[in-house]
């Protein structure tokens, strides 16, 4: 059966949602919340029902308010396309279901489709999702084996959680050597019931004699009963008389028939060995002329294809020719980008040889000295050059200040001449009574002798001349008599004193200037020398490093830079030429080569060495594909051959057969064989007659050695089956009145005892008593059905271990060493558990390994069980199985799923895209998240 599409009316968020399927494999993909949980239960929902609106299970109403439902189209070997529809509604939803010739059926129909498969089986075999795959890991180290046995025999945990559930159930019951089970607290409170009712019976000492006669009644009564069995018993035996006396007879008569015939040698079932054996040698006969006719076939093929071997044997020289293609695009790219550079660079020469002048060549470029010695020394020239303009820009700058300093000398001495030639001289005074002003004028001679030398180290005559002033004003003060007439005559004295001593100072100012402008016109001489010289080392080093030009051009920022890279690039140039030839001789080479290989195989060749290495190609996988072909022909007509073999010694072994059944008959032809064959199946028939006669006797509880001694008590004369029966009804009637006088006496006497105990006490200890008593009858008839229930589950999973579980762990164990890539070897099955064999000997725990790999080797238990029963062709469902696996694992488990599902639809429901990448052409369906909200 294979799922082939789905349409959902209204089921969860979809909404008239169409959904294509197909054979094999089939990847149902989506991000988060795009509906593929969804799908999955609206499958199950169309195969069981919808569940309940007061179950657990989830729902998928819609939110929209309609009503719930879809339709799901299958496809089967026996019933053809049936389209299943549900409805919403009760007991699962209204069903129907539509064949392809309009039949109409519904559950029963549905049932014999599904081939009585329930929901807990489809979910249990043929639905992996992750919640198994999770429980592997929350189970301690006890319960992981036997839940990985559950899973083997019912496909989930249920088993493990019906025993684990028994088991719990049995122990709140009971438990040797318990307190808190209510079995234990009934049996505790039994024993102080009955010692409280010995203690009553002591004080009802004085009833006792009442109740030792109620006692021989029901003595009497059970002693009835008692004889009642026996009686019952005597009736029964009349009843299994009357009952097997038809087939007694025919026992009879049969064995006496075997007894008086004689035994007929006949091979057991020969009649139909034979039958089957001529069946054979027709269908072997078919086979031999079929194997023949395609025999004959094969040699006329392999006839017609004409294999060039001379292309073969140069595969390798073309294969070689067809990895050089890369290479010879390589080529023409590069030849092509060097013809762009070459002009590139052609362009840019031309320019830079147009900006640096007209004496300017590529060779006179490339005459050009650029060693890092040149520049250097070109470095230090224009180093010097440069210190030298420096060195006389400074120079000059010092001669003109030495010179407007001396031209400002010699004016002022010329003013200071005329001032003093204009001033009468006065007799010097006696200076006398000059004490107070003594101080104030050694102070003012400090202050000019201070000025003076700031004045000479700054040369800055300004200070010198306020230095003067300074020297003067002491005077006065030093010289300035009590008296206004001596004092005024001694300061023109001082005054005109000054003015020669400044006189006198400015003269020697002068001649010192003089100096310093002659040194400073020697400095400037000196620097216009130095820089003629250096001029004169630049125009050598221009000439002896290969410069054209005027050597002017030195002075131009970047020139010589400029005349270098220009060289670079030429040379650049240089190199690429030589490329472009080495480049188009190689192309040459490899145009020669391919004409020269396409001439030996008498192929024309093409327009380009590309053309002609593809027409080679194309040619070497003709011939190889002859050659493939002619190979298959050559292995399909061994096979033949070998088949014909197999058919003829087929053939030989079922005549051997056929004489062997002769030889055992005894007879020499076909027609003896069969005349002696319906002898031995009349003598067959009797027996069986006899055996089912022996067998209906032996179910009412006979032996086979008591069937002669009863044929010959019952089939005698004597015996009337009738008559007995007669008797014992009457017997029965006679003691049923004297059990009924039994009764009403117990009645009596108990009646008499219940007037007596007018107290109570003793009653209602007893009643206690009683009570608990049948409490605890009914617990134990609780525990009985739980260990009844037990024992019946183990003995199933006994009968299952011994007869189904080793061929679903051999598939299992096949599929795991495919899936791990042999890491694991054996699954071993000890006792209650499974145990892993790794490849290097050693026994593992399911607990020990990975959680990886015991997903796997769950899954593997799960496909096994799946795909153990053929005959359940079911579709199976897996959720996201490989999202612990690594990627090594995870292209085993699909390159496994990918080869059974050949056999059955699997559907693969996983929202990680990058598990399709394992596969080459996987099949898709891929869901949208839809923009409305998911209500799940």
């Amino acid at each position: 059966m294979w799922i082939k599409k789905l349409h959902m009316y209204h089921f969860g968020k979809f909404q008239n949602q169409h959904i294509q399927f197909q054979r094999g494999l089939l990847f149902i993909t989506g991000e988060n919340e795009a509906g593929k949980s969804t799908v999955m239960r609206f499958i199950a929902c169309m195969l069981y029902g919808f569940p309940a609106k007061q179950s657990s299970e989830q729902r998928f109403d819609p939110k929209d308010g309609n009503v719930m439902g879809g339709s799901m189209t299958i496809e089967t070997a026996t019933h053809g396309e049936v389209t299943i529809e549900r409805i919403d509604g009760k007991s699962g939803g209204l069903l129907t279901l539509t064949g392809a010739n309009g039949k109409k059926g519904g559950e029963q129909w549905l049932s014999e489709i599904l081939q009585r498969v329930d929901r807990s089986l489809y979910e249990g075999v043929y639905s992996v999702d992750l919640d198994g795959l999770q429980n592997v890991q929350k189970l301690d180290k006890e319960l992981l084996g036997r839940y990985l046995l559950g899973a083997a025999m019912t496909g989930s945990k249920e088993l493990t959680s019906l025993e684990l559930s028994l088991e719990k159930k049995a122990a709140a019951l009971y438990k040797p050597g318990g307190r808190k089970p209510l079995m234990n607290e009934l049996i505790s409170e039994l024993d102080v019931a009955r010692k409280e009712v010995e203690r009553w019976q002591e004080k009802n000492a004085t009833f006792q004699p009442l109740s030792d006669e109620l006692h021989k009644i029901e003595a009497a009564i059970a002693t009835w009963e008692e004889e009642q069995k026996a009686f019952q018993y005597e009736g029964s035996e009349l009843q299994r008389a009357q009952a097997i006396l038809p087939s007694l007879r025919q026992w009879q008569e049969n064995r006496l028939l075997l007894k008086g015939e004689q035994n007929v040698p006949f091979p057991e079932h020969g009649l139909e060995v034979s039958d089957r054996l001529a069946i054979q040698l027709q269908d072997l006969q078919q086979r031999q002329a079929r194997y023949t006719v395609k025999l004959r076939s094969r040699l006329e093929e392999k006839q017609q294809l004409a294999v060039r071997e001379e292309v073969l044997s140069h595969a390798h020289v073309i294969e070689q020719c067809l990895q050089r293609n890369a290479y010879y695009d390589q080529l023409q790219s590069e030849e092509w980008a060097l013809r762009q550079k070459l002009e590139e660079q052609s362009t840019s020469c031309n320019q830079l040889l147009v900006e640096l002048g007209e004496p300017w060549t590529e060779s006179a470029v490339l005459a050009t000295n650029h060693s890092l010695a040149a520049k250097h020394a070109l470095a230090q020239l224009r180093k010097q050059d440069e210190q030298l303009d420096q060195k006389k820009e400074w120079v000059t700058h010092e001669w003109k200040r030495a010179l407007q300093e001396l031209e400002r000398a010699e004016e002022r001495v010329s003013i200071e001449k005329k001032e003093l030639a204009s001033k009468p001289k006065e007799q010097p005074v006696n200076l006398q009574d000059q004490q107070p002003y003594r101080k104030f004028g050694f102070m003012l001679l400090l202050c000019t002798f201070v000025f003076l030398l700031f004045s000479i180290w700054r040369e800055d005559w300004l200070f010198g001349v306020l230095s003067v002033m300074l020297l003067g004003v002491a005077l006065v003060v030093l010289t300035r008599k009590v008296d206004g007439t001596k004092v005024a005559a001694q300061a023109r004295q001082q005054v005109i004193e000054q003015q020669e001593n400044s006189l006198r100072k400015l003269e020697a100012e002068v001649q010192r200037l003089e100096t310093s402008y002659q040194a400073a016109a020697t400095a400037c001489d000196t620097v216009e020398l130095e820089g003629y010289q250096n001029k004169e080392a630049l125009k050598q080093w221009w000439s002896d490093n290969g410069f054209v030009g005027n050597v002017d051009a030195l002075s131009m920022r970047g020139y010589v830079e400029q005349v270098e890279r220009l060289k670079e690039m030429i040379y650049e140039k240089q190199r690429c030429q030589k490329r472009q030839q080495q480049i188009e001789e190689e192309r040459k080479q490899l145009d020669e080569e391919a004409a020269l290989l396409a001439e030996t195989l008498q192929t024309p060749a093409g327009r380009s060495y590309i053309e002609t290495v593809t027409m080679l190609q194309s040619l070497l996988a003709t011939e190889r594909q002859k050659e493939a072909k002619r190979a298959m022909i050559m292995e399909s007509e061994r096979e033949l051959r070998e088949s014909i073999k197999e058919v003829e010694a087929e053939q030989m072994l079922c005549n051997q057969k056929m004489e062997d059944l002769y030889d055992a008959a005894f007879v020499k032809d076909e027609s003896s064989f069969r005349k002696r064959g319906e002898q031995a199946k009349r003598l067959q028939k009797a027996q069986e007659q006899l055996e089912k006669a022996v067998a209906y006797i032996q179910s009412f509880g006979y032996t086979s050695e008591e069937l002669l001694p009863l044929a010959e008590r019952l089939l005698h004369q004597t015996f009337n089956v009738d008559l007995q029966q007669q008797k014992w009804k009457e017997q029965a009637q006679k003691r049923e009145t004297a059990y009924r006088q039994l009764q009403n006496k117990r009645a009596e006497y108990q009646h008499q005892l219940r007037e007596l105990q007018e107290d109570g006490g003793y009653t209602s200890c007893l009643q206690r008593f009683e009570t608990a008593k049948a409490t605890l009858q009914n617990y134990a008839k609780q525990w009985s059905v739980y260990k009844v229930a037990n024992w019946m589950l183990q003995t199933t999973k006994k009968h299952y271990y011994e007869e189904k579980l080793p061929a679903i762990l051999s598939l299992a164990e096949r599929y795991f060493i495919q899936i791990t890539k042999q890491s694991y070897c054996k699954i071993h099955l000890d006792g209650a558990r499974l145990v892993l064999e790794g490849a290097d000997g050693f026994w593992y725990d399911p607990s020990e390994v990975s959680r990886g790999t015991a997903e796997q080797l769950y899954l593997c238990i799960r496909l096994a069980l799946a795909l153990h029963e053929q005959s359940d062709d079911l579709p199976l469902i897996m959720d996201d199985v490989t999202v612990n696996f690594d990627a090594d694992r995870t292209k085993s488990v699909l390159k496994l799923l990918n080869m059974l599902s050949t056999e059955r639809q699997i559907l693969f429901f996983t929202c990680h895209r990058h598990v399709l990448q394992h596969l080459a052409q996987p099949n898709t369906v891929s869901l949208k998240k839809q923009e409305a909200p998911f209500y799940n």
